[in-house]
């Protein structure tokens, strides 16, 4: 559904941090953080938990000790994400011998941060450690990119395990690297925070940081922030780093050095007194996957509007992110309002507006959708499969065809997320009847447009997918709509858009795959955030790029979060108020939407990863 549609949650935890910095004197400019992600100081440079690409091989590190990643898929399964991959040199670091990550389904390696159900834990051989506050967990060397969420081999750990004592400030369980080169500050660009206040570190101190509000207008992530380490602490505070706008530069305004590095003291190779067992040992390395060019691919972006309305503005912005394809979605009654009347003026402007864009259009006009049927009234009491009835879509389809004569048709959905319905009714044969008569229909006058009806990704994958499967064989391609939510509508971990993605190829091996609707809320009521819905976007990517010759478009859900109002009238057609279901869909634009709105980091992910790619 597009609208379709625990709790200290670790973004709770996150906002808790305070920038006490007002009393710092006035600074310089930064350099961009995004400027490195290599790290090579010092003999041991990397602490526990580090992901490190030595060569092409990815390791975790724990002590001085790196554990491979044997493949991609096990990487990417456990949460881990290649955002976080520091590339650099392990020549002295000791090779674990009896352990390798080789699964998606083990356990996490000691020394994880994990995170469940808005609790994080600390993974250590005698089990899973409850951190208390995110003071304790930054005084133990805690970074929040480096948390991943727990799964199911690490909770029977945890519930199998004896009451544990949380963890404790400098707790001595947290695995040391004793090696790790202290004596040398973080690099020029780098993010820290020390007692609660974020610094950027420059060439010539650190900078303090003094509201969220400037932290977020140079586009940095909480994720990104790292435990100051005792030389950060000795470094001079220079100055307070200023809001960026539109007319400041995103280079230093002096050339910025990055500091001498300091030879360490000799280290002591040692490695974890206690591995598990596996057979592969000396696994073959891997590569960091390289985006795949578009070719015949499609992306769209459902276009909503800020607080401005201003529609153009909004299809320009979408356009920006590469959009190629607009979706317009409308119920049966909706357009026929009486028998062989049809008055709904969005056909026509759509076909002109969007003509004039360039944009292909995905048409989906619902005789079902999500809640309910939508065929004009004098047909309710008529069984799907009724040739009254078949006959009256039919027209009514020509005519919709017929006011869409400007615009290039990307795909015709003849119902949406149709599992409810269908499961009260049971009319999946008289659906199966009405849909390959109206395909036929159709296809002898557009034999080129793909026809369908849409369905719930995780309804096809359900219990009812043995109807799907035979449903789909009549029809064109697979229709679907993906949103990764539990039940209560609070978001899955973004690495299961690879599993889910998979597995949906797999069981629709002989079809084709479109995903009309693809979307991931930010709301923390829905135990979410900015963060999580730009991991999200880069799984949906990596996965597009797998399948490329399987899946022809995707389009994403929404370009800007929704109103409060919108939201309450959603809440009204599906008839359901609950706050976690009207935040989830207020929140899942790319953009927020008060006044003109700005970029989410889920936007900046989308554009950055359309490019990549020749959108």
């Amino acid at each position: 559904m597009k609208p379709k549609i625990y709790i200290t949650t670790l973004i709770t935890l996150c906002l808790a941090l305070t920038f006490p910095c007002a009393n710092i004197a006035q600074g310089l400019l930064f350099e961009d953080a995004s400027a490195t992600q290599t790290q090579n100081s010092g003999d041991f440079p990397y602490s526990t938990g580090t992901l490190v690409n030595d060569q092409g091989t990815i390791y975790f590190i724990n002590q001085t000790t790196k554990i491979p990643f044997t493949n991609y898929q096990a990487f990417v399964g456990l949460g881990y994400s290649l955002n976080n991959v520091v590339n650099g040199s392990l020549k002295n670091y000791t090779m674990a011998t009896t352990y390798a990550i080789t699964s998606a389904t083990q356990s996490h390696p000691w020394g994880s941060w994990l995170e469940y159900k808005g609790t994080i834990y600390y993974s250590h051989e005698v089990g899973l450690i409850g951190v208390p506050s995110m003071d304790v967990f930054l005084q133990n060397g805690g970074t929040l990119k480096n948390i991943v969420a727990a799964n199911k081999a690490d909770l029977e750990v945890k519930d199998s395990g004896s009451n544990l004592e949380v963890l404790q400030p400098n707790d001595d369980r947290v695995y040391k690297n004793t090696a790790v080169v202290l004596s040398s500050a973080h690099n020029p660009g780098e993010l820290i925070v020390d007692n609660g206040t974020i610094y950027l570190i420059t060439a010539g101190g650190r900078q303090g940081i003094p509201s969220m509000e400037v932290f977020n207008s140079w586009g940095y992530q909480l994720a990104n922030v790292q435990q100051a380490n005792s030389a950060d602490k000795t470094l001079t505070v220079t100055g307070v780093l200023a809001l960026k706008t539109q007319t400041t530069t995103d280079t230093p305004a002096q050339t910025q050095q990055p500091p001498q590095n300091q030879t360490p003291p000799p280290q002591t190779t040692t490695t974890p007194s206690s591995t598990p067992v596996v057979t592969q040992p000396n696994p073959a390395p891997i590569t960091t996957p390289t985006p795949v060019s578009k070719g015949g691919r499609l992306l769209g972006i459902d276009i909503t509007t800020t607080e401005n309305n201003n529609f153009t503005e909004a299809t320009s912005k979408a356009k920006e992110l590469g959009s190629e394809v607009v979706s317009l979605s409308l119920n049966w009654d909706d357009i026929e309002t009486s028998p062989g009347v049809y008055n709904n003026p969005n056909l026509a402007i759509a076909n002109d507006f969007y003509s004039a864009q360039g944009l292909k259009v995905t048409l989906n006009v619902r005789a079902i959708d999500t809640n309910g049927r939508h065929t004009p009234s004098d047909l309710n009491n008529l069984s799907l499969d009724d040739t009254a009835l078949i006959s009256r879509y039919n027209t009514m389809i020509d005519y919709c065809l017929g006011q869409l004569n400007k615009v290039n048709l990307n795909a015709l959905s003849l119902s949406n997320e149709v599992d409810p319905y269908l499961s009260s009714s049971g009319q999946w044969s008289n659906f199966g009847a009405f849909t390959f008569a109206v395909k036929n229909h159709v296809k002898a006058t557009h034999p080129n447009l793909p026809v369908s009806f849409t369905a719930a990704l995780p309804d096809l994958l359900g219990s009812h997918k043995t109807y799907y499967k035979a449903l789909y064989q009549e029809m064109d391609a697979v229709f679907t709509t993906y949103y990764p939510l539990e039940a209560d509508f609070s978001v899955q971990d973004p690495a299961v858009a690879i599993t889910d993605i998979k597995n949906l190829v797999t069981e629709y091996s002989n079809k084709n795959i479109y995903f009309f609707e693809v979307g991931y809320p930010t709301s923390a009521v829905d135990n979410s955030s900015e963060e999580k819905q730009a991991t999200f976007v880069k799984n949906i990517f990596s996965s597009w790029d797998t399948y490329k010759d399987r899946i022809p478009f995707i389009s994403f859900t929404w370009l800007t979060d929704r109103s409060s109002s919108s939201v309450d009238g959603f809440a009204q057609y599906y008839q359901l108020s609950d706050a976690k279901f009207k935040e989830y869909l207020r929140s899942l634009g790319l953009r927020t939407y008060p006044g003109s709105g700005t970029d989410k980091l889920g936007f900046t992910a989308l554009k950055t990863e359309a490019k990549a790619r020749g959108w």
